[in-house]
């Protein structure tokens, strides 16, 4: 039976009046190898796993059936064929969000690589996020020379575009589809299959001390060999550093969901306080934050702010009430809902990291340090380090 993809469910059921705790069920995708040496071929299956149930594999063809295991091992990722060929894959899931439709249904893709070259770069098994980009791949055969794809409807219409794709490919009896390989013309991976490149850990761009940035890197404990950012003290030792502690007033606008808080200190370096808002929200419409600030004390600002009702109107009450915005439009992330911030001052001055909500995005994060003489007599930023995490070519 193909595996049905159900709908993550969060329930709540009332036995004799009393409530039950709430259960989350959660379905995501695997993918495993299946290796026939002896036939010099290995075969990529796709399925799902519910909770912590044993994987549920997608159907084989009836042409394949005989000669696979119907339940193969699971979380294989690597075949040695008789003919000396190494086969690799890698399966990997996009980003789960909280909101949006399905957003806990993220979309999820293969990798394939034969003498660590690469033959499929994220090939899309599953759209995810209800997105109507067609059919979703059951099974891949790898042989030397070829590929044969074999992908089956899923639930929601596919876009016309998808369709007119779809019906141009020579597909056979089942279903499936070929694509040729020429391996020779390949070049070597030079990210997944580099020896002397170390998977999860960070590069580093230093506009002024490459050492001073790598003291903002941290050993990760949950995931040994790699690394993480550490800009939340009290963890780094090695830098006075101290983290901004907004005033405990707080607003939030009912309409788009934004927290709002505020305090004073020295933002742009100047020697001056400054009113510092911080406002933010984690939904679709917003997922990230924005910094406004303006020199000396202006308590009332913040309960100005609130009275605001879309976020498109904050550039207009910045500008007429002294305001300086600032928002993701301003780093290489470009946009201005959905990338996130966090101040803090080492050494008496002010410092901004930036990272994007959407961690697909590059880099990882920046580190930036106000400044009082930009262009135009408006200020500016000055990018002290960026980071990027060093990840699979998958």
């Amino acid at each position: 039976m193909e595996v049905a993809r159900k709908v993550i469910v969060i329930c709540c059921a009332v036995v004799a009046g009393l409530a039950l705790p709430a259960r989350a069920d959660w379905i995501y995708d695997v993918a495993t190898l299946q290796c026939a040496p002896d036939r010099n071929e290995a075969l990529v299956r796709m399925g799902t796993v519910h909770n912590n149930d044993a994987p549920q594999w997608h159907d084989l063809p009836e042409s394949l059936s005989p000669h696979w295991a119907a339940a193969p091992e699971a979380d294989n990722k690597t075949c040695q064929l008789a003919n000396g060929q190494q086969v690799e894959i890698q399966g990997t899931a996009g980003q789960t969000f909280a909101y949006g439709m399905n957003g806990g249904d993220p979309a999820y893709w293969v990798s394939l690589w034969i003498d660590r070259k690469t033959v499929l770069s994220r090939q899309l098994v599953h759209a995810g996020y209800v997105d109507q980009s067609g059919n979703d791949v059951s099974v891949i055969l790898v042989t030397s020379d070829r590929l044969r794809i074999c992908d089956h409807p899923n639930s929601l219409p596919p876009y016309k575009s998808k369709l007119e794709a779809y019906a141009k490919l020579d597909r056979d009896a089942e279903g499936c589809f070929t694509k040729e390989l020429d391996l020779a013309a390949q070049p070597l991976d030079p990210v997944q299959m580099a020896e002397d490149v170390r998977l999860g850990t960070y590069t580093v761009a230093a506009t002024y001390s490459e050492a001073f940035c790598r003291k903002f890197i941290a050993p990760d404990e949950r995931q040994p060999g790699e690394e993480r950012l550490n800009f939340r003290p009290p963890l780094i030792e090695t830098l006075d550093i101290n983290r901004m502690h907004f005033k405990s007033e707080r607003y939030r606008r009912a309409a788009t969901g934004m927290r709002m808080q505020w305090d004073e200190f020295d933002f742009d370096n100047d020697g001056q306080r400054d009113t510092v808002i911080l406002a933010g929200a984690d939904n679709h419409y917003i997922d990230g934050e924005i910094i406004l600030f303006r020199s000396g004390h202006h308590p009332e600002a913040l309960e100005s702010l609130a009275a605001v009702e879309d976020f498109d109107d904050y550039p207009d009450w910045a500008r007429t009430n002294g305001f300086r915005l600032i928002t993701g439009a301003e780093t290489p992330y470009r946009t201005d809902r959905y990338t996130r911030f966090s101040l803090f001052r080492i050494d008496g001055a002010t410092f901004m990291l930036a990272y994007p909500t959407n961690r697909s995005l590059r880099p990882s994060a920046v580190l930036y340090r106000y400044r009082t003489d930009g262009p135009y007599g408006r200020g500016g930023f000055d990018t002290i380090c960026m980071f990027q995490k060093i990840l699979p070519n998958d």
